[in-house]
């Protein structure tokens, strides 16, 4: 978020959220989106027909008939749970119709966002204002009352484009009752915050990489078993990082070579001979040097068919 506009960002995060959800509540939205009455019935039947039992000794001595939340494990409460949602979703649609919201866009040409939803995390996006936080705070109220639901302060955070000035954002962050968000702070595993130095951010993968070789003794494994390591294992740690961020080069070579090191082996605590150049293994088909490792490729070193 940058440019001459302040903005800021909400991560709402919503406590208990399965365990609070209002039946009336989510009764009353599949009716306003129109869901057939037989259907409606047959989910309210489903929810309410729940029952607890405490264990003493391992058995059972008395069970409990809850009024309100969905069943925790069940596949049905996510897409239950994806409904009360849903008309949060319209209430900070309606601010947004009305100017009240600030949209804003994650790179130029990309689309304008007001809000992104994720189960029970929510992230708003708005004008660094009181008049954007008493808009705010409204429909938060609003979602509250009807739904029963209840944000929790101590979890959510809150951020700041650079123009905002500091005593701006310690008035606002006093009215919500909300953290800063820092750098070190992560959401859904990734750092919530990326700045230039990206190394540091991400050299937790590094470690996590390293503390996986280091476990494993490259002399128990064929190359066939060290193939499948590489691939199934190395391969994946960085897969959901590269999703959604650009990883630095030097970091994607650092991770090339202690895989390369690992599939060569090692004797005695000294590497072993790489019987193929690094410009040769660099001209594999990859994003990264050892990422590509064909299997043809693999097959031909074990079977020492490799020319130098």
């Amino acid at each position: 978020m940058s440019g001459k506009r302040c903005q800021m960002a909400l991560k709402l995060d919503m406590s208990k959220a399965y365990d609070r959800v209002e039946w009336t509540f989510l009764k009353a939205v599949m009716e306003k989106l129109n869901f057939p009455p037989a259907w409606i019935s047959l989910i309210m039947d489903y929810i309410s027909s729940s029952n607890l039992a405490f264990l003493l000794n391992g058995q059972a001595v008395c069970s409990v008939t809850p009024s309100k939340g969905l069943r925790q494990g069940c596949l049905l409460s996510p897409y239950l749970f994806l409904l009360c949602v849903e008309a949060f979703s319209c209430l900070v649609s309606s601010l947004e119709r009305g100017g009240r919201v600030l949209r804003t866009r994650s790179a130029r040409g990309g689309p304008l966002i007001s809000h992104l939803l994720f189960t029970d995390d929510s992230i708003l996006f708005s004008k660094a204002s009181s008049i954007s936080r008493l808009h705010i705070q409204k429909i938060l109220g609003i979602y509250e009352r009807a739904s029963g639901q209840q944000i929790n302060l101590r979890k959510s955070k809150i951020t700041f484009s650079p123009n905002v000035e500091e005593s701006a954002r310690q008035v606002i962050q006093h009215l919500f009752g909300i953290n800063d968000c820092n750098s070190q702070d992560s959401y859904l595993s990734l750092p919530s915050m990326v700045g230039r130095n990206k190394r540091f951010l991400f050299n937790d993968i590094k470690e996590r990489v390293w503390k996986k070789m280091r476990g494993w003794k490259d002399s128990f494994f064929s190359f066939f078993g060290k193939e499948v390591l590489i691939k199934a294992v190395v391969q994946a740690i960085p897969t959901y990082p590269m999703s959604i961020f650009k990883l630095p080069v030097s970091l994607c070579k650092e991770l090339s070579a202690m895989a390369s090191k690992f599939w060569w082996g090692s004797k005695n605590g000294n590497r072993k001979i790489s019987w193929v150049s690094w410009e040769k293994k660099s001209a594999f088909p990859s994003a990264m040097v050892v990422w590509g490792l064909k299997t043809s490729s693999l097959q031909s070193c074990a079977s020492g068919k490799t020319s130098v």
